[in-house]
């Protein structure tokens, strides 16, 4: 038997009846065609999205900054070889209340089980500075990318060092709530282990 994980993109407004939320994705919301989803192709680069959630988001400031949780999503797909994170994979609400919000993530997936991370060629849907590969994108490319969207470098830095830690914390820990539940699954173990070994790797870069 497969599990799967369905969801709704619904929301109760005021306690009352569901009401559904119109959502579109970055190609939709920058007049994109869909099949240049990824930027090498002529899709949305992040700078693109940065400046489009800069003008119509209602969450700009403050500690949830949607341009904040962005960011957070590119270092976060950067670290766990998420190479389909493509301007179809990020989207923005247009919420009852009038107001317009980057949607939750979704889709956020590791390349890992599926090629040899050792070959170079391995790419982000995204590019970081001016790089695509995810093993030739260091702190260099993200102050860069910093740079390129008036961001504050220190608080981008800060964030992967954050993530270097907070990640294999929370990969491990699931792993041990799997085991406790009597599910296993070689595959789990393999991205756990390598996902792990690169935010250690990462985080070295900061002790140096």
């Amino acid at each position: 038997a497969e599990i799967t994980l369905g969801l709704m993109n619904l929301k109760r407004a005021a306690g009352q009846l569901y009401v559904r939320i119109h959502q579109e994705d970055f190609c939709q919301a920058l007049a994109v065609n869909p099949l240049n989803k990824y930027q090498q192709a002529g899709g949305p680069s992040p700078e693109q999205i940065i400046e489009h959630l800069r003008y119509h988001s209602n969450m700009t400031l403050g500690e949830t900054s949607d341009i904040d949780s962005f960011r957070d999503a590119l270092i976060y797909n950067w670290m766990i070889y998420g190479t389909d994170a493509h301007a179809k994979n990020y989207s923005m609400t247009f919420n009852y209340d009038g107001s317009v919000s980057l949607a939750p993530f979704y889709d956020m997936i590791s390349f890992i089980p599926y090629a040899d991370l050792q070959n170079r060629g391995v790419k982000l849907a995204m590019k970081i500075g001016d790089e695509y590969s995810v093993l030739g994108i260091r702190l260099a490319e993200w102050i860069d990318f910093s740079k390129k969207n008036r961001l504050d470098q220190t608080e981008t830095l800060d964030r992967i060092r954050h993530f270097s830690i907070s990640v294999p914390e929370a990969m491990r820990s699931a792993l041990s709530e799997m085991a406790e539940m009597g599910v296993s699954h070689p595959v789990a173990e393999k991205v756990t282990e390598r996902v792990c070994a690169r935010c250690d790797m990462i985080h070295g870069w900061f002790e140096q």
